[in-house]
């Protein structure tokens, strides 16, 4: 890399970062200088050595910290999951975490850089909402009885409960009988008319309608299974790539990437001092619904996990913090 380029992108940071330029074109520089970074497979550790080189203190948002983050309800069925994603995107990002729970309440403990923490607490975001969209679906009051079925089913649930939701949402499954609109029995008293609109919403897509023989939990846990195991093999992808890239780096990047893991662990270990931290074994969900865990997986391979950082190749789309 041409110190010419780092020169120029450093300059565009300056100018981003100094107290009296606009908020307008702060912004502009930033996204001019990610842009750069990312098409020059820059990691702002090579700029950052640069600047120790030449015997610069680094800024106060290179300095490590921690914090306290609200997390999901402890009783959440798919803890172990969420446990098990947590520890990869903190690994990602180069934080380290503590899971801290009480009754009904839970928190996630970081320990890293500002900038790793903020990445951290957006992957979990964007990896949470990801997850959860096929499987705590949502009553659309646009969309027909079908469209919404399938959107229950393809969750997990079963027929009398999306019959149960149909009703509380105001929008009863009727059907026309001898002339006359009567309310559809609940199942599984006359499932048959949910079976049947339920192939309507496949059929308006060109696809066929899968066999649905399955437990709810089964399902459920099959669905985050294959979501995690799909976002592990995405995520050790990354860090193998990125330790590529910090391998060729230029401007002594890897010796200040080495200095941040030191630093960060030191500080950790300052807070939660090993012999006083419990470890548990990680739990996995389990459950063996193919067509489940492949919906997981796919799921999986949408979540964004790049989160705008230049050198590093990602996939596209609870809150935390």
């Amino acid at each position: 890399m041409s110190d010419k380029i780092l020169d120029r992108i450093q300059k565009i940071l300056d100018r981003a970062n100094h107290p009296n330029t606009p908020q307008e074109e702060r912004d502009t520089a930033l996204a001019m200088a990610d842009n750069m970074m990312k098409a020059h497979q820059i990691e702002e550790a090579a700029l950052r050595a640069r600047n120790v080189a030449r015997g610069l203190t680094e800024a106060k948002r290179h300095e490590v910290t921690d914090e306290e983050i609200e997390w999901v309800d402890s009783f959440d069925e798919f803890m172990p999951t969420h446990r098990n994603v947590a520890a990869l995107l903190a690994g990602l990002a180069g934080v380290e975490i503590v899971f801290k729970s009480g009754f009904g309440t839970s928190t996630i403990h970081a320990v890293g850089y500002p900038d790793a923490i903020g990445y951290f607490k957006m992957l979990w975001t964007g990896t949470y909402l990801v997850f959860s969209a096929q499987l705590f679906p949502k009553w659309n009051r646009n969309a027909s009885p079908g469209e919404n079925i399938r959107a229950f089913v393809e969750a997990g649930y079963k027929w009398d409960y999306v019959w149960h939701q149909a009703r509380k949402e105001g929008q009863p499954f009727t059907r026309v009988a001898k002339g006359e609109t009567i309310e559809v029995a609940c199942p599984p008293a006359d499932n048959g008319w949910m079976k049947r609109q339920l192939k309507k919403a496949y059929d308006a897509t060109g696809e066929e309608k899968p066999k649905l023989n399955h437990g709810v939990k089964n399902y459920r846990n099959s669905y985050a299974e294959g979501f995690y195991t799909s976002l592990r093999s995405r995520v050790f992808d990354m860090m193998e790539q990125r330790r590529r890239l910090e391998a060729q780096a230029e401007g002594g990047a890897q010796l200040v990437l080495a200095k941040d893991v030191d630093a960060v662990r030191a500080y950790f270990n300052k807070l939660f001092p090993p012999d006083r931290l419990s470890y548990g074994r990680p739990e996995r969900q389990g459950g063996n619904h193919a067509g489940a865990a492949a919906r997981g997986r796919t799921a999986a391979a949408t979540a964004d996990l790049t989160g705008g950082r230049g050198g590093v190749a990602g996939g596209a789309r609870r809150s935390i913090g």
